[in-house]
């Protein structure tokens, strides 16, 4: 599955994996993938202010 949508992702996902530029920056499984980012553009779209209203 391919979502933007970041609370949904927690929900049903085993995995996640971060792209930019169509490159893998990051993947890992869900758990780890939002508790502890890795690269600095992750940590940065957890962040976004577009996640902030949920």
């Amino acid at each position: 599955m391919l979502t933007h949508d970041l609370r949904l992702a927690q929900r049903v996902a085993d995995r996640a994996a971060f792209l930019e530029n169509g490159r893998i920056l990051e993947e890992g499984t869900t758990a780890d993938f939002f508790e502890n980012p890795r690269a600095d553009a992750l940590r940065r779209f957890l962040a976004s202010p577009e996640d902030a209203h949920e």
